[in-house]
């Protein structure tokens, strides 16, 4: 593992494993413990995470289409896609982050990319909002809702302004209120905005690699250690993994990309976790080689910062494999 860890090629820069609460191995060899990083799409699971509360507390039925907390996209495709299929990314919409819409300035994911960061539309010269880009989002004429796993930022912000809306707050006081208020986090979780002041959950939160360990705690047993009122509740837990689509799952990136990454082939995604196993582990991914990976059952969280300049799931990256092998040694499973 220290091997790994110091190898320049994967430029890790901290690393962090905890079991029964406590950091039984850490590293930083590209940055300080002080040091805030970005959690890249790992920040997805804290949007998952409110989400699933607020069904729990009745507030949002998964069932109802997206235009019903979310009017102003009445008129589009997104009336005919309900809020669970946002949750697992199958919404059969033409928005999908693969390699092909990455590298076409006029996709939908690159206009995405563009409207949050200000930057002009490449084909017109437009500084779009995200909203305008949702609007002119189509559908795929070969594929339904509920049908596929196509992972999409997209997904993302509109779920962080649907709570927003329920809520009537801005996202940074719900999720202070909700979780990191409830945390004894060392520091202040940041999120970047976009220009029109949404904020974006989707990818652009910075916190130490501490703190991110510690939400990653806040999903198992030990949640104690790292708060002082539960946060995620077993209902929330059962919710998220009773509501995944492992037959979307078949044949998605997110499939193959996780042998590369963990040397097991997960069984499905739920709630914006990607990868899911049937023991219960699940994890998250953020572009440059970001990870956290929580194993309730083990009572063990992995988590990783990286500046790895591989596109996530499609270059090497062992550090997952490396969290899910440690999680089963310290559970005396080889």
């Amino acid at each position: 593992m220290a091997d790994y860890l110091a190898d320049p090629h994967f430029r890790t820069q901290g690393f962090m494993l905890i079991h029964e609460g406590k950091v039984v191995y850490e590293a930083y060899p590209g940055m300080k413990p002080t040091d805030r990083h970005i959690w890249a799409s790992s920040s997805k699971t804290t949007v998952g995470l409110i989400i699933a509360q607020l069904v729990e507390e009745g507030k949002i039925d998964t069932d109802k289409p997206v235009t019903t907390y979310m009017p102003e996209l009445k008129g589009t495709v997104w009336e005919e896609v309900e809020v669970i299929h946002l949750l697992n990314h199958t919404t059969g919409l033409d928005n999908e982050e693969n390699l092909e819409s990455i590298l076409n300035p006029d996709s939908s994911v690159v206009r995405l990319f563009a409207s949050v960061l200000g930057s002009p539309r490449q084909s017109t010269g437009e500084v779009e909002t995200w909203m305008q880009v949702a609007k002119d989002t189509q559908p795929l004429k070969t594929e339904s809702t509920g049908e596929h796993f196509r992972y999409a930022s997209m997904n993302t912000i509109i779920l962080t302004k649907m709570i927003e809306h329920i809520e009537g707050k801005q996202w940074n006081k719900v999720f202070e209120e909700r979780v990191w208020g409830k945390m004894t986090a060392r520091q202040p979780a940041l999120f970047n905005q976009t220009p029109d002041g949404t904020a974006l959950a989707l990818g652009l939160m910075l916190t130490t690699l501490e703190d991110m360990g510690r939400f990653g705690t806040l999903w198992t047993p030990s949640w104690s250690a790292v708060a002082v009122e539960p946060v995620v509740s077993p209902k929330v837990l059962d919710r998220i993994y009773a509501n995944g689509n492992p037959e979307s799952y078949v044949g998605s990136a997110k499939e193959s990309s996780s042998v590369g990454a963990f040397n097991e082939k997960a069984a499905f995604q739920s709630y914006h976790f990607d990868f899911i196993y049937d023991d219960g582990a699940m994890a998250k991914s953020g572009n440059l080689g970001q990870m956290i990976y929580i194993d309730p059952a083990r009572d063990f969280v992995g988590v990783m910062f990286s500046t790895n300049p591989y596109h996530s799931g499609y270059g090497e990256n062992k550090g997952p494999a490396l969290m899910r092998s440690s999680a089963k040694a310290l559970a005396d499973e080889g």
